[in-house]
């Protein structure tokens, strides 16, 4: 039986890795949406920067293999996963759409990416260090 890692401890059959990509359907959008209001949006956009920072850390491998394209579809995968991050703390419209929706659809992401782009109160409370909410801004900060 041929399986795809998620994580260190979670595995998933060929068959269902395929049907999802075939639906064009990303398997942690999935599990998100099924856990619906079980994650509050700090727990969800953590996770998501977890994930972004694993893909940096597997583009600068791919940098370092000279593996342009790899690289790049990495560094689109961290740049996707942060605007939907941001998106989830700023609670925008975007995210409603995407869960009905099921999946984030490119134009989405860029309208999210606007929508953040507007909000320069959360842009200018954002500093590096660790991913908090901040009462005041209602925004992440480092």
């Amino acid at each position: 039986m041929r399986c795809h890692t998620l994580g260190e401890n979670i595995y998933l059959p060929k068959r269902l890795a395929d049907a999802l990509e075939a639906g064009g359907l990303d398997i942690i959008d999935v599990i998100m949406y099924a856990l619906g209001d079980k994650l509050d949006p700090h727990e969800t956009a953590e996770a998501r920067i977890e994930l972004a920072e694993r893909y940096l850390a597997e583009a600068k491998e791919y940098i370092s293999k000279c593996d342009a394209v790899q690289a790049s579809e990495k560094l689109y995968k961290v740049t996707e996963e942060c605007i939907k991050a941001l998106a989830e703390i700023l609670k925008l419209p975007e995210v409603s759409e995407a869960r009905r929706n099921g999946r984030w659809f490119t134009w989405l992401l860029g309208s999210a990416s606007v929508s953040i782009a507007k909000n320069s109160v959360s842009l200018r409370s954002l500093k590096r260090g660790h991913w908090l909410m901040t009462p005041m801004y209602g925004a992440f900060t480092r």
